[in-house]
């Protein structure tokens, strides 16, 4: 068995894998009954709507009320922001749709509300559920690594195609999927581990009291995990590592 860096991220990563990976089959099913455009709109509809839900629940168990300020949102990233959402959440969908369906864009549709709620219930684990997951591993493994699990999707849904659609295996694709298991292998696998130095940083995050979080605590911050703005120290040691955000340092 491989040596994991913090294995639950990679499981993450391969779980929003999978979740994006069955959007594809899915979605050709639903494509019978509704056109790209109206799909792909429902698809974060539901994802929109779902996760909105999921963290306004979470916020009155907390027993934190409804949602206020969200907190500075820097005006640099304004740009980076914009597209995305232009690119991965309006583009993209539409293309892949389009192109699933092999039919016009504008083409119209009717269907009932069982097919409606089966689709933004897709868009919400699909894309909802599955960026959550992605991004909390991209923190985690770092842009390359968590790519790399995440580029598993295509595998993935080509699996799903062939349970739910009934699509015939070739030996193209399987040479194609034997590949991307034998490469998510080897990443699962890999060791990384060296004397290095963490500079100074204050910030604020989800965390637990370990080698890189040691403060003190005024008794406000509730029980671990727990988020709140801290300080580390300048620190040299050695363990196996990955990029995440206590590990952005040069390598020689």
């Amino acid at each position: 068995m491989p040596r994991l860096f913090n294995g639950r991220y990679p499981l993450l990563a391969l779980l929003a894998a999978a979740l994006f990976g069955l959007s594809a089959p899915i979605s050709k099913r639903l494509l019978g009954q509704l056109s790209p455009l109206t799909l792909a709109g429902l698809l974060y509809l539901g994802s929109g709507v779902g996760l909105g839900a999921i963290h306004l629940l979470r916020r009155l168990r907390s027993g934190r009320g409804a949602p206020g300020s969200a907190g500075h949102f820097p005006a640099r990233d304004v740009p980076w922001l914009a597209g995305a959402v232009i690119c991965g959440g309006v583009a993209a969908p539409v293309m892949l749709l389009w192109g699933l369906s092999g039919e016009r864009a504008s083409t119209a549709s009717f269907s009932g509300p069982a097919t409606w709620m089966g689709a933004m219930l897709l868009g919400l684990a699909s894309y909802g559920v599955s960026l959550v997951l992605y991004i909390v591993a991209l923190r985690h493994l770092g842009a390359a690594r968590c790519g790399a699990y995440f580029g598993t999707a295509p595998l993935l849904g080509a699996v799903f195609a062939l349970a739910i659609l009934g699509e015939p295996m070739t030996v193209l694709l399987l040479t194609a999927l034997t590949l991307v298991v034998a490469a998510a292998w080897l990443i699962f696998g890999e060791r990384h581990e060296h004397e290095h130095a963490h500079e100074p940083l204050e910030h604020s995050h989800r965390h637990k009291h370990d080698a890189h979080h040691k403060h003190a605590h005024d008794g406000s911050e509730g029980p671990e995990p727990h988020s709140h703005s801290h300080r580390h120290e300048p620190m040299t040691h050695s363990h196996p590592h990955l990029p995440d955000l206590h590990h952005w340092h040069e390598h020689g």
